[in-house]
């Protein structure tokens, strides 16, 4: 269960990481308001909120302070060791290209059946 919970927060990380370098800002200045910064790299509170629904199963407001505290040490490593396997080049080696790719494709898909369903109800 561990290792999957690590799976979902390393693609959760990479991803959002990728989604930033692409320029892309999808929010009001509350969603891109950093909560934390990893070696200049921003995590915003968007980003933050999506960790612990994931996570946790719950907004950061429905957690006590020590497990916001908890989640938020969890996220800014998380960064920090998605940040080296980058700069080591893990991220173009073995399984790490499809394997992002693939979870690309899952967010797109999933964002766009939402889109589609919050369209036609």
């Amino acid at each position: 269960m561990n290792i999957v919970r690590l799976s979902l927060v390393t693609a959760l990380v990479l991803v959002a990481g990728c989604a930033q370098k692409g320029g892309q800002s999808t929010g009001t200045a509350a969603t891109v308001k950093p909560v934390a910064t990893v070696n200049g790299q921003p995590l915003t509170t968007a980003q933050f909120e999506l960790f612990t629904k994931a996570v946790a199963g719950k907004n950061s407001t429905e957690l006590n302070a020590a497990q916001r505290s908890q989640a938020l040490d969890t996220l800014v490593r998380a960064e920090a060791v998605a940040q080296q396997a980058e700069k080591e080049g893990l991220d173009k080696q073995g399984d790490a290209p499809p394997s992002l790719a693939l979870a690309r494709l899952q967010i797109l898909e999933q964002a766009a059946m939402t889109n589609f369903l919050k369209d036609h109800k």
